[in-house]
């Protein structure tokens, strides 16, 4: 479904209803592994060992996932996971920047999920966020990374979505 948006784009914008995310999440990770086995899920939605379990009940075994966890080490110390980094909180963008940047580079043709956006909403404000996005597209896009941003259907009117509009290759609904 999303193979040939992937294929001949860098970064996408995927609008999904609340009701469907799970299977389009499931149809993104598909349509991202036929482009490369390596990926890098940021995650503002769920902590690491619950997407790990998830994703290994979807069938996901073939695939190399390195995740950035962003919720865990708020709440309590993260456990020892050679395939996760651990940031302090879904505020910090400077240290998720720095996670993405170390994956990348040492992942081989990694491509990014960034599940949600409509999460990261609730801890900045779009302002920040845009120009932590438009950081983070750059790099990627110098680097020849793939990158896909997850967002809910309800949260396309605000400010952070529209500015976004400006930077991805496509929107898909």
């Amino acid at each position: 479904m999303y193979e040939k948006e992937i294929g001949e784009n860098s970064v996408l914008l995927c609008i999904i209803s609340e009701e469907s995310y799970q299977k389009r999440k499931a149809d993104i990770i598909k349509a991202l592994t036929s482009n490369s086995k390596n990926i890098c899920y940021v995650s503002f939605t769920k902590p690491y060992q619950t997407l790990r379990n998830e994703l290994k009940s979807a069938g996901f075994e073939g695939v190399s996932f390195f995740f950035i966890d962003t919720l865990t080490m708020s709440v309590q110390s993260p456990p020892k996971a050679d395939d996760c980094i651990f940031v302090q909180a879904p505020n910090s963008l400077v240290d998720i920047s720095v996670a993405i940047s170390k994956v990348i580079s040492r992942e081989a043709k990694a491509n990014i999920l960034i599940d949600s956006l409509s999460s990261l909403l609730v801890y900045q404000d779009s302002h920040t966020l845009i120009k932590f996005l438009h950081n983070i597209i750059n790099k990627m896009r110098i680097q020849n990374v793939k990158i896909v941003f997850l967002v809910f259907r309800k949260d396309i009117s605000s400010e952070l979505i529209k500015d976004l509009y400006m930077f991805v290759d496509k929107v898909l609904e």
